[in-house]
């Protein structure tokens, strides 16, 4: 963790971050579909980028990532995975990824669609 903090202060080598996908959207499935979505990006700074937390907004939604630093030039995504047993109708989740990039720290990334053939 203290490394982590450490990367997060390190302002002169933060780097820049170009998300080719921020939003997926499922369209609708059935409720005993999971949902597997990918978020691609690219490190477009001179400096190596690190994802240092990802986090979901609910248990139901799994972010998996690689946590070894994307060198400048590189490209590297998220897995999110959806479980979607106890969910219906419209759904929206949201991941949050904290980086060492300038501008902001913090990217948004939304997993949504429908969920149907449920009992509420």
């Amino acid at each position: 963790m203290q490394e982590k903090e450490q990367i997060l202060k390190d302002s002169l080598h933060f780097t820049n971050i170009v998300w080719q996908d921020s939003i997926y959207n499922f369209g609708t499935i059935s409720q005993e579909e999971d949902v597997n979505a990918q978020y691609r990006f690219r490190n477009t700074g001179r400096y190596p980028l690190f994802l240092v937390k990802v986090t979901a907004s609910c248990g139901c939604t799994i972010p998996e990532y690689e946590e070894k630093p994307i060198e400048p030039g590189g490209e590297s995504f998220i897995k999110v995975k959806l479980k979607t047993k106890q969910q219906y109708e419209e759904v929206h989740k949201y991941i949050t990824v904290e980086t060492n990039t300038t501008g902001t720290r913090l990217h948004t990334l939304v997993l949504e669609g429908r969920v149907k053939g449920c009992c509420k």
